[in-house]
């Protein structure tokens, strides 16, 4: 190689050398990037509001408040587990399947307070076992579910005959097939919301020994509330917060 040739070739590797910081600066920069984008979307992801109208909307829809999901399960798909999803309520919504919440938040908002939605919990069968159970939110893992100034109607127990206590006759509690006494410390919330109990209703509203309960501004419609509020204190005369620590309301008797 001549004299040239080699003054060159150190020219171009000195070149390389030289730009080699401002490559590697580059890389990073772009990593650095993605890794920030990943992360907004996480936490966009973690604390989200989405909208639902059972009446007009559609999953496949954007769930925003002109183009909403139709079913609660859609919401739940935008939240990921940790997080907490706002589900704000456009129309009445009939339950007609179980709404998973797995480690997740969710609220559910009346769109307009002033105008409380109905969710109507209907009731089910189970072939061969003569047991009475009700589409319900089911908490799995470290769970909360919140209900915020929403008319929540009771399914009744006709058509089914007594039984003993059974956690899938509550509309807010653990799912079918599995014991309720394996899950961790869970939370319902129960704000300014009006319960429409029918006088033979199906069971408790919410089952589940680990759930704290949060009930305030609660207007009692139909038969009172008197032990049919949480299913560990069914006595017919009703039960004082006072000897119920997880139990946290204004109510007198629950």
């Amino acid at each position: 190689m001549s004299l040239e040739s080699q003054i060159a070739a150190l020219v171009l590797a000195a070149g390389n050398l030289l730009k080699l910081p401002q490559d590697i600066a580059t890389t990073a920069q772009d990593q650095i990037a993605a890794v920030s984008q990943a992360y907004q979307n996480a936490i966009a992801r973690a604390d989200t509001q989405k909208y639902v109208s059972q009446s007009t909307g559609l999953d496949t829809n954007a769930g925003t408040q002109t183009a909403p999901y139709r079913t609660f399960a859609r919401a739940l798909a935008d939240c990921v587990p940790g997080g907490i999803v706002t589900v704000i309520l456009m129309s009445d919504y009939n339950m007609t399947e179980h709404v998973r919440i797995i480690n997740k938040r969710m609220r559910v908002a009346s769109f307009n307070p002033a105008s409380p939605v109905t969710i109507t919990f209907n009731k089910y069968g189970i072939p061969g076992e003569n047991v009475r159970a009700a589409y319900r939110f089911t908490l799995e893992g470290d769970a909360y579910l919140s209900l915020l100034a929403v008319r929540i109607v009771v399914p009744n127990s006709s058509g089914y005959t007594a039984f003993t206590r059974d956690f899938r006759s509550a509309i807010i509690g653990p799912p079918d097939g599995v014991s309720d006494s394996i899950f961790v410390r869970q939370a319902v919330g129960l704000l300014g919301c009006t319960l429409d109990i029918p006088s033979d209703n199906l069971g408790a509203v919410i089952s589940g020994p680990m759930v704290q309960l949060y009930a305030s501004g609660l207007v009692i419609v139909g038969q009172p509330i008197l032990g049919r509020l949480i299913d560990r204190y069914t006595n017919t005369a009703g039960t004082s917060a006072t000897s119920a620590p997880d139990v946290f309301t204004n109510l007198p008797n629950f």
